[in-house]
């Protein structure tokens, strides 16, 4: 009885069929994948325009009255929480954006940022004739950076101090006339400030220690006579 051979097949017919089943293998996977789920890519956040104001945009009146249409009225906000732990609220979540101060002649006279329910960034005060009063920043509720000051008549600068995260580092002051006060003499966070109102008369004066008021500080008339006295321990106003 003649054995049966097994099934021959030539050389070119086996590795034409590992390519078709290779090349079907890749393309299931491929299928399985492209048919899968796709990953969601969070898109990127949004930009916004108003957390990117600078003073040189302030400066420009256009750019300020765009600024004062978006921001709310701070009236609108509500402070909440313990003391040193403040937020301000619009009503909620706690207040992102631009918040506005204005005179009853319809004069802006502040002008805040606020991130998550706290000051941060730029503050500007104006008078009441439209000049500048002070200009300076905050950084997560406390004042950081420079800060400058300016009297009414002409504009002329009142002080310019430098702040650590609420802490006065230093400070110089002039006088209505130009002259700078020598009795100010505030370095890395200690020493004496003196202030004056714009007739020339002395303001106040009382001095820091660790870039906070410490001790005893009086405060003057413009008249000149002295108005009252203030004590502080830490920064912290004492009760008398």
């Amino acid at each position: 009885m003649r054995k049966s051979h097994p099934l021959f097949f030539p050389p070119f017919v086996i590795r034409v069929f590992f390519f078709f089943a290779a090349t079907c293998l890749l393309a299931s996977c491929v299928t399985t994948t492209e048919s899968g789920p796709t990953p969601a890519i969070a898109p990127p956040e949004p930009k916004n325009p108003l957390s990117e104001v600078t003073v040189a945009d302030l400066n420009d009146s256009v750019e300020l009255e765009t600024l004062l249409s978006d921001a709310i009225h701070k009236d609108r906000l509500q402070l909440q929480g313990e003391e040193g732990n403040e937020l301000y609220f619009a009503p909620n979540p706690p207040y992102t954006g631009w918040a506005k101060e204005m005179y009853e002649n319809g004069q802006v006279s502040r002008l805040v940022q606020f991130k998550r329910g706290k000051q941060d960034g730029l503050r500007i005060d104006w008078w009441g004739n439209g000049q500048k009063m002070v200009q300076g920043r905050f950084q997560e509720g406390k004042r950081h950076g420079i800060q400058t000051s300016w009297y009414l008549e002409e504009g002329q600068k009142q002080a310019e101090n430098i702040y650590d995260n609420g802490k006065l580092i230093s400070a110089v002051v002039w006088k209505p006339n130009g002259e700078k006060c020598s009795h100010t003499n505030v370095l890395d966070g200690f020493g004496i400030l003196v202030a004056y109102h714009p007739n020339g008369q002395k303001q106040g004066q009382g001095r820091y220690e660790d870039g906070e008021k410490e001790g005893l500080w009086i405060y003057y008339s413009d008249e000149g006579e002295e108005d009252h006295r203030e004590t502080y321990l830490k920064g912290r106003l004492q009760e008398n």
